[in-house]
């Protein structure tokens, strides 16, 4: 397991309770919809931007919030938790895979909640209703390493759920990637109270370090039931005690609205100026990308595109949010594209770096930079040589002597597995590059590549 970022630089971090101050909003709607907040990653956000701009705005169009919870989705807020249960056992991130478990909605709570006030078992993974095997398919093989989506798969999903379907699923899973990626690479250990939800759903060899291994099942972990009382951490639910759960609830739900207004505040002030018309968006990327990307070329969807605009301008077009600069960047997502074997990633990552209009406007942050700028052409076949030089140099991991080499072989390997980002690449990460914000910054980094990536897969963005 990846050694805890939390841990390790938690004298740079505020404390649990000045998080909860400055993070009250998201931490709201997580405990809503996980039944507890995980804090420790919130606090990790009080030392980069980068990493805490994605989750407020994209959240709730993430969710899709509030479609699934009032039926006006093409997926119910139940085939949603299966499709993010699925997603995080996919990749194999213990930590996301109890979480998404007991992941409920706004308007019913957490899952496990729902349990316990309907007082029976919890049938944590349930694909027994029309089209969930459909989800559950199409969902393990965008998140597969190497990602693929067979023809076959993509067919029988769009015949039940139609493209619309297709693109909220697309959505979910991606900004689920994103968290599934951070909280992989930063190492985040499992919440107590969570524990036993994790006895239920991961097996023996796939449970995080601490977590016992006691709770009887039949089949693999797939099928596992539990109490609800177990879950709760209650010691019995009788008639009285899921009266309270029902009246908690709603209690908790009069709490979380103003929570919800002040998401969507947030949220349109983080996206400000992004167009919302499909059509307006993609002239808003060739005007400020500074060229057409193959990325966004066929999604038509207003939510995916705005998505792929904020991570844009969110990592490429912003130089103040991190020390690393904007060439770092576009390394790091070459060398992202080039260990996930995604050839989109490979020729954005040139088109921006050889769009003329935006390279006349980056500025340049150091001495070392500029140097760096005079050497390269503008031909599109040399920048790519040249990234490959740099990419090969970097990624065998001989050459990390330097902040931007250490934190170069820190993303490549962080386009992998989960676990792939090992305890000796982070603590060699965190020694070069001597910067706390700099590192959460990679983590953030990874998170937004991985997004980027599944929607390729989901919209059939060609990956080789």
């Amino acid at each position: 397991m990846p050694v805890s970022l939390v841990h390790a630089l938690s004298s740079h971090l505020i404390s649990e309770e000045e998080c909860k101050k400055r993070y009250s909003t998201l931490i709201s709607l997580s405990a809503r919809l996980l039944g507890r907040a995980p804090i420790d990653f919130f606090r990790l956000m009080s030392v980069s931007e980068l990493l805490h701009d994605p989750c407020a705005a994209l959240i709730r169009s993430g969710f899709n919030i509030p479609s699934c919870e009032v039926g006006l989705s093409s997926i119910s807020s139940a085939q949603r938790r299966m499709a993010l249960f699925e997603a995080s056992r996919t990749h194999g991130t213990p930590y996301c895979t109890s979480h998404c478990a007991a992941i409920g909605d706004i308007l019913k709570g957490s899952f496990a909640s729902q349990c316990i006030r309907a007082g029976g078992l919890a049938n944590l993974i349930n694909i027994t209703k029309d089209g969930d095997e459909l989800i559950r398919n199409i969902v393990h093989e965008a998140c597969s390493i190497p990602a693929r989506t067979k023809t076959r798969t993509r067919e029988d999903f769009l015949k039940r759920f139609g493209s619309k379907g297709l693109n909220e699923l697309a959505l979910m899973v991606s900004f689920m990637g994103w968290l599934n990626f951070c909280n992989d690479i930063a190492g985040m250990e499992l919440e107590k109270s969570i524990a036993p939800i994790s006895e239920a759903v991961l097996s023996r060899d796939t449970l995080p370090s601490g977590v016992p291994y006691v709770v009887s099942k039949e089949g693999d972990g797939s099928k596992a039931e539990l109490e609800a009382s177990l879950i709760s951490g209650e010691s019995s639910i009788g008639i009285l005690g899921r009266l309270r759960y029902h009246v908690r609830n709603v209690i908790n739900l009069c709490e979380t609205v103003p929570a919800l207004i002040e998401a969507a505040s947030e949220e349109q002030m983080l996206l400000k100026g992004i167009p919302h018309a499909s059509t307006e968006i993609h002239e808003w990327l060739l005007q400020n990308v500074g060229c057409e990307l193959e990325l966004s070329r066929n999604v038509t969807d207003p939510n995916i595109l705005r998505a792929i605009a904020f991570c844009c301008r969110h990592i490429f077009l912003r130089d103040s949010m991190t020390p690393w600069s904007q060439f770092e960047k576009l390394a790091f997502f070459y060398a992202f594209g080039k260990q996930a074997q995604n050839t989109t990633f490979v020729k954005d990552a040139i088109a921006i770096f050889t769009g003329q209009r935006l390279r006349e406007e980056w500025p340049r942050k150091t001495t070392r930079e500029r140097k760096e700028d005079e050497m390269w052409s503008k031909t599109a076949t040399t920048v790519e040589q040249q990234f490959d030089r740099l990419y090969e140099n970097k990624i065998s991991g001989r050459e990390c002597t330097d902040p931007f080499s250490a934190a170069l072989y820190f993303v490549a390997n962080g386009a992998g597995h989960a676990g792939s980002v090992s305890t000796d690449i982070m603590t060699q990460t965190i020694d070069l590059v001597d910067n706390p914000g700099a590192v959460v910054d990679l983590v953030a980094v990874c998170g937004i590549f991985a997004m980027l990536h599944r929607l390729t897969v989901f919209l059939k963005t060609p990956l080789s």
